[in-house]
């Protein structure tokens, strides 16, 4: 294969569509052009019919990035990743493609054959994906044992709250798995299976970062408790970012919630967003004073805007913050409550209680802020 020739699929590098202009002082081609130049060599593997296409023998490394362009046709020609079988790391991107469950289930059965796998990014982000139809793809993904980095967006479809405990069980038998990334912003999850998610994720006994995205959703305060209850067992886990904006979870549960996070022994860095929730400060602050049980707790972003938190719940708020007691850096938005700043000295008492704090990068309120202390 001559290695000029950039369109096709290279045996020893990355599959893609390239970028500016060629060697040899060739024009550069349109984005158009390079997706289609993808699209043309996935069909001509496809149309091989053979279990392991030479076409991709070799290669460690593929991205496809084939977003805004109505590319759900390219999912037949996804069979010649059963010939990827030297695949290291993987990256599919198809944005706003109108693709629907049925034909992500399909792709989801060529990812088992990828044993080598250790890095795998799919973003199907505003399609057509509804319901709960996703079980070949999760299986899929479980088949790849080796996997160690693992990016899922399915944000802005229509999915539904079995998808996550389906992703559990999935992800189980990964013992390398070390980081996740899941968004699933902008879909019709409730909070059902939060906690047989969170389960199966503590056995992932190597995982040491953990990012979910369950914004704008439809979760309530019923099973965030014994969520935070199952994640605090995950004994590696040392950076977690969850995000709950916009949903109904009113602070019901949330001091089991923080006490269950406190139990993660290895936490450092911890990343929340409670936006937009109908919450008080009392339940924060309650909250706070359980995840301050976390000892290697350094690094704190809180974002509780858009909620019901008042002058009088500004104390229990400040202590709840100051039982982190080896907090070094600290975040926190609070625009949009019931604040004006009168109780800030004591608030500001309970965070003083934060000996080894280095950094206060924002404390922002309705009507006064506090930045780079």
């Amino acid at each position: 294969m001559d290695r000029h020739d950039h369109d096709a699929p290279q045996a020893d590098g990355i599959v893609h569509a390239p970028d500016g202009p060629r060697a040899g002082g060739r024009p550069a081609v349109s984005r158009l052009q390079r997706r289609q130049a993808v699209l043309n060599a996935l069909a001509a593997a496809a149309q091989t019919r053979q279990r392991d296409s030479p076409c991709l023998r070799g290669v460690q490394e593929i991205v496809w990035e084939l977003d805004d362009g109505k590319c759900a046709e390219a999912f037949p020609a996804f069979q010649c990743l059963k010939g990827a079988r030297d695949l290291i790391s993987l990256k599919i991107s198809l944005h706003d493609n109108g693709i629907t469950a049925d034909q992500v289930a399909a792709f989801g059965d060529h990812l088992g054959h990828l044993h080598q796998l250790q890095r795998l990014a799919l973003s199907f982000r505003k399609n057509q994906i509804a319901g709960e139809k996703l079980d070949h793809l999760c299986n899929g993904i479980g088949a790849c044992t080796q996997l160690s980095h693992l990016e899922l967006d399915f944000g802005d479809n229509r999915i539904t709250s079995g998808f996550l405990e389906t992703l559990g069980r999935a992800i189980r038998p990964c013992p390398h798995l070390m980081s996740l990334l899941v968004q699933l912003d902008s879909n019709q999850i409730t909070g059902k299976y939060l906690t047989p998610f969170a389960e199966e994720v503590g056995h992932c006994a190597q995982l040491t970062s953990c990012n979910l995205d369950l914004s704008d959703n439809e979760i309530t305060a019923k099973h965030i408790g014994t969520f935070g209850e199952k994640l605090g067992c995950c004994e590696r886990l040392s950076t977690l970012s969850l995000n709950f904006r916009s949903n109904s979870i009113t602070g019901i549960n949330l001091e089991a919630f923080g006490a269950g996070i406190g139990q993660c022994p290895a936490l450092t860095s911890l990343t929340l967003v409670f936006a937009e929730t109908e919450t008080t400060g009392g339940s924060f602050g309650a909250m706070i004073k359980g995840i301050g049980q976390c000892a290697q707790l350094e690094y704190l972003d809180l974002n509780f805007s858009y909620n019901q938190i008042a002058e009088d719940s500004l104390e229990a708020f400040g202590e709840g913050i100051g039982s982190c007691r080896n907090l070094t850096s600290l975040m926190l938005k609070l625009q949009r409550n019931q604040i004006t700043g009168k109780a800030l000295a004591r608030f500001g008492a309970g965070i003083g209680r934060c000996a080894k704090l280095k950094s206060v990068g924002e404390v922002r309120c309705r009507n006064w802020a506090l930045r780079q202390v």
